[in-house]
């Protein structure tokens, strides 16, 4: 994000919170925290105010700033909550509105498309969105002292850290995407919130860009690459898992985990195949223009499990959805 941007949005948003009591609300809210898989607009947002040739996610391919073909897990499951209200992106939101007309059960989501698990990064060598720490700095900074009052908070992070990099020979530590999502949930932590929903990551080396990039070349395939991807997810997870438990110690504090590992395991075992979906060859071309993003019909993505070259159909987010509800009823 252009620093500009981000500037004038926390100023806003700052003088905002201060100076408006009618935040103090005892309402449960939802507040997101990751990357595309969560991202309700964000990415949406800022590449539409920035003279991009187009916004990225196309509408043409993307349902309503969302990386998939329909509703994405952290959408469904508030829905699955009781709630009529969408998930809103944080850019999307305006200060003097929110005074005009204090919402209720709130959702937003801080997840930007593309982020990594630090405070920023570069998507593709073509624009900056804001990392996991850095969307956990937003919300510090507009938060007051009962913003976080029954609050649950979605954490899902760190594919990227894996994805961005590999293909660049560049193997990145999980030691360090592992310490910066706990690092994320202790400042929440700090902020008030006490119900945190955190899923695992997916085996990274069926997602079919990497089965795409390690066989481009027929003559002279790279399987290796697909052995690290496997390698750092299940070393991810492991880590992961023995935070949170950590974590748990914490005064007060309750960690819901959903094992998408194992979900995406069972959905792939019973497709028996792992292929990019009818949306693939416009956001991971090198040159993004509508030319390459022609209209996809949404309902291209029934029964599939992937809507891209990475990012699942709205009908695999309904699954993590639901083992997300399941997971916080417990």
């Amino acid at each position: 994000m252009r620093p500009s941007i981000l500037r004038h949005i926390l100023i806003a948003l700052t003088a905002f919170i201060i100076c408006n009591p009618a935040l103090a609300k005892n309402d449960p809210n939802l507040y997101i925290f990751g990357d595309s898989l969560s991202d309700t607009g964000n990415v949406y947002a800022q590449t539409a105010a920035s003279g991009f040739p187009m916004p990225i996610p196309p509408q043409a391919r993307y349902y309503k700033g969302r990386f998939s073909n329909g509703p994405n897990a952290a959408d469904q499951l508030w829905k699955s909550l009781g709630n009529s209200s969408e998930v809103k992106p944080i850019l999307a939101l305006s200060p003097e509105r929110l005074m005009l007309k204090p919402d209720k059960n709130r959702a937003i989501s801080f997840a930007f498309g593309g982020s990594e698990s630090g405070f920023g990064n570069s998507v593709l060598g073509q624009f900056n969105v804001t990392g996991l720490l850095g969307q956990v700095g937003m919300f510090r900074v507009i938060k007051n002292s009962s913003f976080a009052e029954n609050s649950l908070v979605l954490v899902w992070s760190g594919a990227n850290d894996y994805l961005n990099q590999f293909g660049k020979g560049i193997v990145i530590p999980t030691d360090q995407v592992v310490d910066n999502i706990s690092k994320s949930i202790r400042s929440l932590y700090a902020s008030g919130i006490r119900r945190f929903l955190v899923p695992n990551l997916p085996d990274l080396s069926e997602v079919p860009i990497a089965r795409l990039i390690a066989y481009q070349d027929p003559a002279n395939p790279h399987p290796e690459i697909l052995d690290l991807l496997s390698f750092q997810t299940i070393d991810h997870n492991n880590k992961l898992a023995s935070e949170l438990k950590e974590l748990a110690r914490l005064p007060k504090i309750k960690i819901s985990r959903v094992d998408v590992y194992s979900i995406t395991k069972s959905l792939i075992i019973r497709n028996e195949q792992i292929t990019a979906g009818p949306a693939a060859g416009c956001l991971y071309n090198p040159v993004l223009s509508p030319d390459n993003c022609p209209t996809v019909s949404f309902d291209a993505g029934n029964g599939l499990i992937f809507w891209d070259e990475i990012h699942p159909t709205t009908e695999v987010h309904k699954v993590f959805a639901e083992a997300m509800l399941n997971s916080i009823r417990k």
